[in-house]
């Protein structure tokens, strides 16, 4: 970044052992930019449009504390904390240049300046010696400067999964559940947004150390929810390919 918005950024954390391996309280701060882009832009939303006045940095401030550790094989770390965000972007419906005329609703990035206060709770377990179950639920609350509120951004998400291997890491399985609450969005006459609610199969077997296929099965409940408006998800789908590795 450059100009007026050019800061010093904090990276600083303390922990301290209450219980030794057990329970470890910590607090920190830190910070950055995010260089904000059109493909960063369509990879959380694909209904973009792709023109654009600018494309400002969002400049972050994060202060946090919380408590992780361990307590018989199970590791847990929870949190909370605010971060401070300048030129945060917050997707809004694009205006059509002619409203008479048949149009795609399409999207665009908003800036603004806004305060998130979040808690966080991560788990994972070892069930067995190949197999790892773990579970992350998080909240966030937006304050914003000038706009209402923080439009299609979820503010609570659950996630529950497991991942299993075989043949020495040769045979890959997994399984996770996601749910995110529906967002806010501004008063309008399109299809309003809804819960997420998805599970989904994978599984990726290696024929060498570098080489290897796989298969996703993604939305096996066939939820028809709406995160962006206008816009249903996918049903039940299935993805299959190759991987390569490269050391």
């Amino acid at each position: 970044s450059s100009g007026d918005n050019a800061s010093s950024k904090p990276d600083a954390e303390i922990e301290v052992g209450i219980v030794p391996h057990t329970i470890h309280a910590f607090v920190g701060a830190d910070g950055g930019y995010q260089i904000n882009s059109l493909r960063r832009f369509i990879t959380e939303n694909p209904f973009m449009a792709h023109t654009m006045d600018s494309l400002l940095i969002t400049n972050t401030n994060h202060y946090y504390g919380g408590i992780k550790g361990n307590i018989q094989g199970v590791s847990y770390n929870l949190q909370g904390g605010f971060r401070q965000q300048d030129d945060l972007p917050i997707f809004q419906i694009q205006a059509p240049i002619d409203p008479l005329e048949d149009h795609f609703l399409l999207y665009e990035p908003v800036f603004d300046d806004a305060t998130n206060f979040y808690g966080e709770l991560a788990v994972s377990m070892p069930l067995l010696p190949n197999l790892n179950l773990y579970s992350l639920i998080r909240y966030d609350h937006y304050e914003m400067d000038e706009l209402p509120e923080a439009y299609y951004i979820p503010s609570t998400k659950v996630q529950i999964g497991g991942k299993y291997s075989m043949m020495e890491g040769r045979i890959n399985l997994g399984a996770d559940f996601n749910f995110l609450t529906a967002v806010k969005y501004p008063e309008n006459e399109y299809a309003k947004p809804n819960a997420v609610f998805d599970i989904n199969l994978n599984g990726e077997y290696l024929f060498t150390e570098n080489f290897g296929a796989f298969v996703q099965f993604n939305n096996l409940a066939d939820s028809r929810y709406i995160r962006w408006q206008d816009y249903e998800g996918l049903g039940l789908n299935v993805l299959a390919g190759i991987s390569v590795r490269f050391k």
